[in-house]
C-alpha cells in the first residue's frame, strides 16, 4: 500500500492526503483544483507551475513532473482571472413549441397546464465548448433568455485541446473517462442551479435541456470512448441525434430533482454498447422528421437534446452553428468558420453544403506559445499602431502578463506589415529592417533562448516583472495553425467548383472568431485577404442553435435532417491538400526579401 502524504494547497486552503509518486497536478485535479495544464501533463507547456513552500523540494517546479516524496505546502500560484466568455451569437425567432415530454403525449400537455400562461416552466441549453461551458435558462412560454452562467470547462486541467483529453482517457480507461464525464456533468449542473437562481426558478420546472458540442466533448459528456476519434477512419461513436432523459446522463433538471439537491455520484452511462449495437434501429435516436418524443422513456423526468454530430471533428456545435443561420436556405455563398484547436468549416447555399475540420492547433487559445495565456485579465488582446510604434490592449485594463490568441494574431500581422518577418515567418535581421516604423523599433528584436523573437511589453510594464515578447518558435505554431485553416477553405471552395471571390459572406462563430481583428487574420492569410469586407462575426452561434432546438422541436429535427444533408471533406485524404497547406503557410501579404 502506497505511503500516503498531507498536501496543503494555497491560497485555496484545500488540504488532501496523497499517495507517494503521485505527481502534484494529479493531487491538484483530486483537491477539486482545476489547474491550467494545456499539454496534458506532458511537462511542454509550463503553464503549470507551482511553487512548494514546505517539503523535501522547496521551489516552483512543474507540477506535472514532481512527484509527491513527502508532506508539502503548495502555493498554486494561481490568480482570481475574470475571462471573457461569449454567450451570445447570430439567431432567428422561431415559434415556442418544443414538444411533449417523456410520459406525455401533446394532449396531456395541454391538460397539464403547460400551454397556459399560468403554469410556468424552463428549458435550458448548453454549449459545451473545449474551452468553456455556456448554459442559457429560457422561458418555456417565449423562448426568451431569462439568466445566462458560463464557466471554464474544467476538463482543461486534462489538457487544452481534444486530443490531449481523448489520450488521457485512452491511457487511463475507465477511470479516465469517469473523471472527464464527472468533471464536465458537474459542471454543468453548478450552471443549472446558478442559472436557476439568478431567475429565481426552481430546477424541478426545467423540464427540458438542449446540448451542443463538438464530436469529443459530445463523447466525453456520455462517456463514451473517444478511440474511433483517435484512430482512423476518425469516425464518431454516436452521429444521430439522441433524446434521453436527464437521469441517464446525470443532469440534476426536472420534476425529479428538487431544488438544492445536490450532485452526487454521476451515473455510468449505461447505453454505450446498446448505442453502438442498434445505429440504426431508431431506438433512442432521432431518424424522422414524424418522431416527436422517446417513446421508449416512460418516467415523467427531464429530457435531454442532444445534436447530432457529422464526423469526427465535425460535431453538434458545428450542427448549432448551422441551424442558428439556417444554412440551407442561404441564397449566397457562404463560408462559416469557427475557429479554436480546431478549424471547423462549412461552405454552401441553399442548393449544396460541404464541412470539414482542420487540426488548428492550441496556439489560438494561448497554449503552445511561451507568453501565451486565455482571454483573461492581463491578456494582451489587441495590438495598435501608434504614434510610439504601438500600443496593446490588456483584458481588465491591468498590466499584462501574457498574450491571448486575438493579440498574437494582430501582433504578427504588424510584425509582417512592417516588415520584421519575412514571407517565410522568418525574423529579419535588425541590420536588415528597411520600414522606417521598424526602424525606429529595432531594439525590439532580442534573441531569447538562443532563438530571435520580438519584445512586446518591457520587464518593468508586466505585471510579474517578466517580459513579454514572441519568438521565431510562437511565429511557426501561428503559421501551421493559419495554414490548415487557409487550406481547408481552399479545398472547399474547389470542392464545389467555385472560386474564392464567388464567396459573398463570412460568418466567424466562437469566442476567438469575435474577439479576434478580422482584417489582422486576412493580413497574415488566415482568411483570403479578398473577403476581409465581407466578414461577419456571428458570436456563439452554436449556443443560439441550441437554444433554438431546446425551444422548438422541429428545429431540432431540423439539425438531424442538416446532419444527413451536409457532405463531410476529409482533408487528409485529399490529394492536393498537403501542397496547399505548405502553400497556404507563407505571409503572402508579407514585404518581399529584395
Amino acid at each position: 500500500m502506497a505511503e500516503k502524504y498531507r498536501i496543503c494547497f494555497r491560497p485555496q486552503n484545500r488540504e488532501i492526503e496523497a499517495d507517494a509518486g503521485m505527481t502534484i497536478l494529479e493531487a491538484e485535479r483530486m483537491a477539486g483544483l482545476e489547474p491550467d495544464a494545456p499539454c496534458g501533463g506532458c511537462g511542454k507547456c509550463g503553464k503549470c507551475r507551482v511553487d512548494i513552500l514546505k517539503g523535501k523540494k522547496i521551489g516552483v517546479v512543474l507540477a506535472c513532473q514532481t512527484r509527491i516524496d513527502s508532506s508539502m505546502t503548495v502555493d498554486t500560484m494561481y490568480q482570481e482571472k475574470v475571462r471573457k466568455i461569449l454567450s451570445e451569437g447570430l439567431t432567428r425567432e422561431v415559434p415556442v413549441e418544443p414538444g411533449a415530454f417523456p410520459g406525455e403525449d401533446q394532449a396531456e400537455a395541454k391538460a397539464a397546464g403547460r400551454e397556459e400562461s399560468g403554469v410556468p416552466f424552463f428549458l435550458m441549453a448548453f454549449d459545451i465548448g473545449t474551452t468553456t461551458v455556456v448554459g442559457y435558462l429560457l422561458d418555456g412560454h417565449t423562448g426568451r433568455t431569462l439568466s445566462v452562467a458560463s464557466r471554464m470547462n474544467p476538463q482543461h486541467a486534462f489538457g487544452a485541446d481534444v486530443i490531449s483529453r481523448a489520450n488521457y482517457v485512452l491511457e487511463h480507461g475507465e477511470e479516465g473517462s469517469r473523471e472527464l464525464r464527472t468533471c464536465i456533468v458537474k459542471a454543468m449542473n453548478d450552471l443549472i442551479r446558478e442559472a436557476a437562481e439568478s431567475a429565481g426558478v426552481q430546477v424541478e420546472d426545467v423540464l427540458q435541456t438542449a446540448v451542443v458540442g463538438n464530436t469529443c466533448m459530445h463523447h466525453l459528456f456520455l462517456g463514451i470512448s473517444p478511440d474511433s476519434l483517435v484512430h482512423a477512419p476518425y469516425v464518431p461513436a454516436v452521429r444521430k441525434g439522441m433524446i434521453l432523459t436527464a437521469e441517464e446522463t446525470g443532469l440534476k433538471f426536472g420534476p425529479r430533482c428538487p431544488m438544492g439537491e445536490k450532485t452526487g455520484e454521476i451515473p455510468v452511462f449505461e447505453l454505450e454498447k446498446e448505442v453502438l449495437a442498434n445505429k440504426d434501429s431508431g431506438k433512442r435516436f432521432l431518424i424522422s422528421r414524424d418522431m416527436r418524443r422517446a417513446d421508449s422513456i416512460h418516467e415523467k423526468q427531464g429530457v435531454v437534446l442532444l445534436l447530432p454530430n457529422i464526423a469526427g471533428f465535425v460535431g453538434a456545435d458545428t450542427i448549432g452553428c448551422m441551424v442558428s443561420a439556417a444554412f440551407d436556405r442561404l441564397e449566397e455563398l457562404t463560408l462559416m468558420v469557427d475557429i479554436g484547436t480546431n478549424g471547423e468549416m462549412v461552405l454552401g447555399d441553399q442548393k449544396k453544403m460541404l464541412t470539414t475540420s482542420t487540426a488548428a492547433g492550441p496556439a489560438f487559445e494561448g497554449a503552445k506559445i511561451e507568453c501565451g495565456m486565455r482571454g483573461a485579465d492581463g491578456a494582451v488582446s489587441h495590438l495598435r499602431e501608434s504614434d510610439d510604434g504601438f500600443s496593446l490592449e490588456v483584458v481588465g485594463d491591468v498590466k499584462p502578463v501574457g498574450i491571448c490568441g486575438s493579440g498574437l494574431i494582430d501582433a504578427l500581422a504588424f510584425l509582417i506589415r512592417h516588415g520584421f518577418i519575412n514571407n517565410y515567418g522568418a525574423f529579419r535581421d535588425p541590420e536588415d529592417l528597411e520600414d522606417p516604423l521598424a526602424c525606429r523599433l529595432k531594439d525590439r528584436l532580442i534573441t531569447v533562448h538562443g532563438q530571435p523573437a520580438f519584445l512586446l511589453v518591457r520587464g518593468e510594464d508586466s505585471a510579474d516583472g517578466e517580459e513579454i515578447y514572441l519568438t521565431q518558435k510562437d511565429v511557426r505554431e501561428v503559421q501551421l495553425a493559419k495554414g490548415a485553416i487557409a487550406a481547408g477553405i481552399q479545398i472547399l471552395t474547389e470542392k464545389l467548383g467555385k472560386k474564392t471571390g464567388e464567396i459573398r459572406h463570412v460568418f466567424l462563430a466562437g469566442a476567438f472568431g469575435n474577439y479576434m481583428d478580422s482584417g489582422s487574420a486576412c493580413e497574415i492569410g488566415m482568411i483570403p485577404y479578398e473577403l476581409h469586407d465581407r466578414i461577419t462575426a456571428v458570436g456563439n452561434a452554436a449556443g443560439e442553435g441550441a437554444k433554438l432546438a431546446a425551444v422548438n422541436r422541429g428545429e431540432f429535427e431540423y439539425a438531424c435532417r442538416l446532419s444527413e444533408e451536409t457532405e463531410f471533406i476529409e482533408l487528409a485524404s485529399e490529394s492536393s491538400f498537403q501542397d496547399v497547406f505548405v502553400d497556404k503557410l507563407e505571409f503572402e501579404r508579407a514585404i518581399e526579401d529584395e
